[in-house]
């Protein structure tokens, strides 16, 4: 186990800025469709795995909606759930693979594409790239989350 953003900023380091993003771009894609594929294919099989690891997923999910592509898009901007748990989770419901891979491709490009150039800059931590990168990141992160409460406080208060 290895957390993405490292392969990503490792991939940022070790090629060039453009195949850098195309390498993690690629590897990120095949994290995405090998669990989907399982979930898929395996059914009850994978739900009830999913469960067991992370039992609150389907409480999340009943949140958000029926919405396949907001529903990749945002287990996805927000990170906070294991990335091969909710794609074998989304498999397993059957959520079109199109709306699927699209969503969780928006969900995280920003971050790739900010981590990969921390990965570029890394060896000199005190340039604007950097900093700028590492702080894009944060951002991100905390502005998915942000989004996503906010989101969520509106909904139940419409709800209500």
């Amino acid at each position: 186990f290895m957390p993405i953003i490292i392969l990503h900023i490792a991939g940022g380091f070790l090629f060039s800025t453009p195949l850098a993003l195309i390498v993690n771009i690629a590897g990120t894609s095949i994290t995405f469709v090998l669990p989907y594929l399982v979930g898929r294919f395996s059914g009850a099989d994978a739900m009830e795995h999913v469960h067991r690891k992370v039992p609150q997923i389907e409480k999340i999910v009943s949140r958000i909606g029926n919405d396949s592509f907001f529903l990749s898009f945002i287990l996805r901007a927000v990170s906070c759930l294991p990335g091969d748990v909710v794609s074998m989770f989304l498999g397993a419901k059957r959520v079109p693979f199109s709306s699927y891979f699209l969503g969780s491709f928006l969900g995280t490009l920003p971050g790739i594409i900010t981590e990969t150039l921390i990965g570029f800059s890394i060896t000199d931590s005190s340039s604007p790239m950097f900093w700028i990168s590492f702080g894009l990141t944060v951002l991100i992160n905390v502005g998915s989350v942000t989004g996503y409460v906010i989101w969520d406080h509106k909904k139940r208060k419409n709800e209500t």
